[in-house]
């Protein structure tokens, strides 16, 4: 994993272009989220073939290393139970695991990533984590 801080968005600087851009992926028993990290500590979710969660392996785990690749995020966090945060990382190419620059351990709800819920349960959890 790099050394290297985490971008915060606190100094307000224009100068956070797309490549300290940070977003946050968040798994559970093989579903996976992902969002955006704004500099007011908002979480926006990243869409993925019009869904907010998805298996990690496949489209998610695809769409990570294309924008990984194009330079559309900078920074990734990870947040999941420890087995979950292992998973992630044996399961993401390198292109994507390169980016991790902190990895939080709290376990999450598999419920959380269903479409019934509409995410907002995750989105509040990760939100309450992180720490606004």
């Amino acid at each position: 994993m790099r050394k290297e801080r985490l971008c915060s968005g606190k100094c307000g600087s224009d100068a956070c272009g797309s490549g300290n851009r940070v977003w946050v992926l968040a798994a559970s028993e093989g579903m996976a989220a992902l969002y955006e990290k704004h500099r007011n500590g908002e979480l926006t979710p990243v869409m993925f073939r019009k869904e907010a969660s998805a298996p990690l392996i496949g489209d998610v785990s695809i769409f990570l290393e294309r924008a990984a690749t194009s330079g559309d995020f900078g920074q990734l966090l990870l947040v999941g139970s420890p087995g979950d945060i292992s998973w992630m990382l044996l399961s993401l190419p390198e292109t994507v695991t390169q980016k991790v620059v902190a990895e939080v351990k709290y376990p999450l709800l598999a419920a959380w990533f269903g479409k019934e819920s509409g995410l907002a349960p995750l989105r509040q959890a990760l939100e309450n984590v992180l720490g606004n």
